[in-house]
């Protein structure tokens, strides 16, 4: 076995000095003068029949390339299970000894997951903030229910004002130039919607069927496009239609198209929904203040890997939410002083994983088949797929350990909250303050 010395480079790195036996170098030197005596050329020799010792003197280099190649990762993952590290991130190889007379040797780091010592969390008491659910919010929901069974009615006699519905052609132009991409027919808009420009919206308030109007819009900003930050556009607008947007009576009628015998029973309905996602944010902020307070009361040095990693998955969720916004148009380009958030918030992230695997371990929490197999059917239902082809996707993608590791922490957090206390305190929308820890 090889001779193995461990040593502290800092609190999550080891310094590994290894030193191989001979027989083990002696066979892996032989092994690799046999597969490349198959692949190099010397005269007097047939591929695959060059001796060793004619293969070490022609090609130390290759041979010293193929050893390390070889041995030195195997060695460390020896090592690194002789030892007991609980190693993550790839090894680095910093400096190997391979001279004659001499043994082979080398010096590799590993990053390990820290060492923890949870501080007591068991009694510690928190406050779940739950904004009250008030008429007021049931009457918006019933208002925005009613808008989408309204119904449009002809009115071209009608001027347009607030909450009509103009049928309109539209094109821009820069100094004269029309934007061949802005022209759009049978645009449809209600007005304070606020799906289009406002300038637009407040511009043909006022206007009837065939007027035709200009209206100018400074481009402040994307996602306009680039090729308009900064510009003035001239939009011609002509109107074709315009419509009263009818809105149906507020009657059991009304309430049996929403699966409700009366509208009593239908308001009783959405406040219950209501109130369900309150308590589910709530529920979500509290848990967010229960890590925060972990990570507070447990300092701890977190491996540069896991900081990497979620660093990377960070700026890809927000390029892909930039792509969506922008419609494709581009990357975003980070400021020093965002991509120095983004690895705060990494680290903060890598934080809570390894706090939540501590618990996990400490109050013997698994992930039983039964429990995956039933995630797995959830994805399924909520993509709309089979659940053949939603293993499918989670195979493609090597995401079945993600899962492993999502419900693991789902029931770390269930354990937390089963051991603290905590008390519900019900609070006005705009008076909400963040959850309180004593």
């Amino acid at each position: 076995m090889s001779d193995i010395k461990v040593e502290d480079a800092s609190p999550t790195l080891k310094r590994l000095t290894i030193v191989v036996p001979d027989e083990v170098i002696s066979e892996a030197k032989k092994e690799a003068c046999r597969k490349l005596s198959r692949t190099v050329k010397l005269p007097g020799f047939r591929p695959g029949k060059i001796p060793q010792g004619v293969m070490e003197r022609n090609f130390p280099e290759k041979i010293g390339s193929s050893l390390i190649n070889d041995v030195v990762p195997k060695e460390i993952t020896k090592a690194i299970k002789a030892k007991g590290l609980k190693a993550t991130g790839t090894p680095t190889l910093e400096d190997v000894t391979m001279e004659e007379g001499k043994p082979f040797s080398f010096v590799a780091t590993t990053e390990v997951f820290p060492e923890i010592t949870l501080a007591k969390y068991e009694g510690s008491e928190f406050k779940k903030e739950i904004i009250k659910v008030t008429d007021e919010d049931v009457d918006s929901v019933l208002n925005n229910m009613r808008d989408q069974k309204a119904s449009l009615e002809c009115a071209d006699d009608k001027v347009l004002e607030e909450g009509n519905c103009a049928i309109f052609d539209v094109v821009g132009a820069i100094d004269g130039q029309e934007i061949p991409t802005s022209k759009q027919v049978n645009q449809q808009m209600i007005i304070g919607d606020k799906m289009f420009l406002p300038e637009i919206e407040a511009g043909i308030i006022g206007l009837k069927k065939g007027d035709t109007k200009e209206i100018s819009v400074d481009i402040p900003k994307e996602p306009a496009g680039k090729e308009l930050v900064g510009k003035q556009v001239v939009y011609t607008i002509a109107i074709k239609e315009v419509k009263l947007k009818i809105l149906p009576e507020l009657n059991d009628e009304f309430a049996k198209e929403f699966e409700n015998d009366t509208m009593d029973a239908l308001k009783k309905d959405i406040r219950e929904k209501l109130e369900d996602n309150q308590s589910e944010e709530a529920t979500a902020k509290l848990k967010e203040d229960v890590i925060n307070k972990l990570i507070e009361d447990n300092k701890f040095d977190i491996p540069d890997s896991i900081v990497k990693f979620e660093e990377e998955n960070l700026s890809r969720m927000i390029q892909e939410q930039y792509q969506l916004m922008s419609r494709g148009r581009g990357k975003i380009e980070q400021t020093p002083e965002q991509k120095e958030e983004i690895r705060k918030q990494a680290a903060k992230v890598g934080k809570r994983k390894l706090i939540l695997k501590n618990i996990a371990e400490k109050e013997n929490i698994s992930v039983t088949g039964e429990e995956l197999e039933e995630e797995i059917k959830g994805m399924a239902e909520r993509q709309k797929v089979s659940m053949s082809e939603m293993k499918k996707r989670i195979k493609e993608y090597d995401a079945l350990e993600t899962i492993k590791y999502h419900l693991s922490d789902v029931k770390a957090y269930d354990s937390i909250l089963g051991k603290i206390k905590i008390k519900d305190v019900f609070v006005e929308a705009k008076k909400q303050e963040e959850g309180a820890v004593k």
